[in-house]
């Protein structure tokens, strides 16, 4: 729950310590850190839960994995993925008659969009960004994720078209869409229909 009472989420793990198929691998990452082991494995946990493992996108210091800080950041494909779901309850709840049900999904779908559009949509950069709640600020740097609001029929149009010439500006490249603009990996099925969509 952020200052003024909206309500973001964020990608979690219950357990602090080593992964058990990373056990090695974790515990070494933790001895060569200076910071607090259980924190490190909870954020690293946090991050593998993502399916972003491990993109510069949950490093603090955008280089290293000991920097991870998943927990403090609020992603927004997440967040979007939550509003599409919001949005399928709120559908289904109607089709059979459940009043009730429909308008408190609808409602909680719509309070989503506005944090959304208070915390994550950044105007000067025409992309939504991640947000750091532990700093109350959003973190620079454009990712694929800002494309999962249009998916889920998020975006106004204008944000759409904002979103559009971002990503084709900093995160097309030759093969595909990047993850982040120092990445390395193209999303897969993205690059003819971005493509399209940056030139109409």
């Amino acid at each position: 729950m952020l200052d003024d009472g909206s309500t973001l989420n964020r990608f979690w793990d219950d357990a602090d310590t080593p992964r058990d198929e990373s056990y090695a691998e974790d515990t070494e990452l933790a001895k060569g850190s200076t910071r607090e082991p259980r924190q490190l494995y909870r954020d690293i946990r946090a991050a593998a839960e993502s399916g972003w493992d491990f993109s510069s996108r949950w490093f603090a210091d955008a280089r290293t994995r000991a920097s991870l800080d998943t927990t403090e950041i609020i992603p927004i494909d997440l967040n979007s993925l939550l509003f599409g779901l919001e949005q399928a309850i709120s559908a289904g709840c109607t089709r059979t008659g459940d009043l009730n049900c429909g308008r408190e999904f609808e409602q909680r779908a719509a309070q989503r969009r506005k944090a959304v559009d208070r915390y994550l949509w950044d105007a000067s950069s025409g992309a939504y960004l991640d947000y750091r709640w532990t700093h109350r600020e959003r973190i620079p740097g454009i990712s694929a994720a800002t494309l999962y609001p249009l998916f889920v029929a998020m975006s106004s149009p204008h944000q759409a078209q904002s979103v559009a010439r971002a990503t084709r500006d900093s995160l097309l490249k030759a093969g595909g869409i990047v993850t982040t603009p120092a990445g390395l990996r193209p999303a897969v099925g993205f690059p003819e229909r971005l493509g399209n969509l940056c030139n109409g």
